[in-house]
């Protein structure tokens, strides 16, 4: 795990929180990281089948 530090839009991350319910920063953030990763992947796969 690395330490970064960065500028975060205060009421995006303040909706993560409420909306995934977690309590710290660190929380919201590799959440929604994770989200978008998984999502990206399933739009290639719906892609990658869609040429087949």
């Amino acid at each position: 795990m690395s330490v970064t530090q960065i500028d975060l839009d205060d009421e995006a991350l303040a909706e993560v929180m409420r909306i995934a319910a977690v309590h710290t920063k660190k929380e919201a953030v590799n959440l929604a990281m994770r989200d978008y990763v998984e999502r990206f992947r399933r739009i290639e796969a719906l892609a990658r089948s869609r040429e087949q």
